[in-house]
C-alpha cells in the first residue's frame, strides 16, 4: 500500500509543492519560515514540511530495511519531526535576533542528525547499498555547496534539499536506478 503511494508523492505533490513558492516569494532571498510566518500560508508550508518529511523519513527506513541496515530508529524519527517544527518557529524582521535565527540553527541541528545516520550505516550493506550511499553523499555535498554559494538559507536551497534528496531516496528505493545494473 504504501509503496504505490510513493510516485504519486515524488510526482505530484513534490513537484506542486515546491514550485508554488516560485509564484509567492523571491525564492533566493526568503525561505519557508518567512513564507509561513509573514506570507501567510502556513497550511502551505504545513503540507510541504509534511511531504519533505515523509519521503526523507519513510524511503530512507525502506533502504534501511531492504539492505538489513541497522539504525537509531529514535535520533531518525526526532530528526525529521524536528526539521519540520522548526519551520513554525515566529520569525520578525524586528525581532530578537536569537529567535529570529533559532530555527537556522535547529535545522543544522536536525539535518546534521539525518545525516549522521546515513554516516553511521557506513559499515554496513554490500557493495549496491554503498555505491548508492556515494550517490546520496555527493548529492549532500551539492546541496551543502549551493546553501554556501547563496548564503543563506533561502526557499531555494530548501526546495533543492526537498526535490534532490526525496528523488534520490525515492529512486534508491523503487528503481534503483543509481545502482549499476551488474551489481544486481
Amino acid at each position: 500500500m504504501k509503496m504505490r503511494f510513493f510516485p504519486i508523492h515524488i510526482y505530484f505533490f513534490q513537484i506542486i509543492l515546491n514550485i508554488l513558492p516560485f509564484f509567492w516569494i523571491d525564492v533566493f532571498y526568503d525561505n519557508y519560515t518567512y513564507l509561513a510566518n509573514s506570507g501567510h500560508h502556513f497550511f502551505f508550508v504545513l503540507a510541504w514540511g509534511l511531504s519533505t518529511i515523509f519521503g526523507f523519513y519513510t524511503y530512507a527506513k525502506e533502504i534501511w530495511k531492504f539492505y538489513n541496515i541497522p539504525i537509531h530508529k529514535k535520533r531518525h524519527a526526532i530528526a525529521c519531526l524536528g526539521m519540520l517544527v522548526i519551520v513554525f518557529i515566529p520569525y520578525a524582521n524586528n525581532g530578537n535576533a536569537c529567535l529570529n535565527n533559532l530555527h537556522v540553527w535547529l535545522f543544522i541541528l536536525c539535518f546534521s542528525l539525518y545525516v549522521l545516520n546515513w554516516i553511521q550505516t557506513i559499515p554496513y550493506g554490500n557493495h549496491e547499498y554503498q555505491h548508492g550511499l556515494k550517490s546520496l553523499g555527493i548529492l549532500l555535498s551539492i546541496l551543502l555547496f549551493t546553501f554556501f554559494l547563496i548564503g543563506h538559507m533561502s526557499a531555494f536551497t530548501e526546495i533543492l534539499t526537498s526535490v534532490a534528496v526525496n528523488y534520490v531516496l525515492y529512486a534508491w528505493t523503487k528503481n534503483r536506478v543509481l545502482i549499476p545494473h551488474s551489481a544486481h
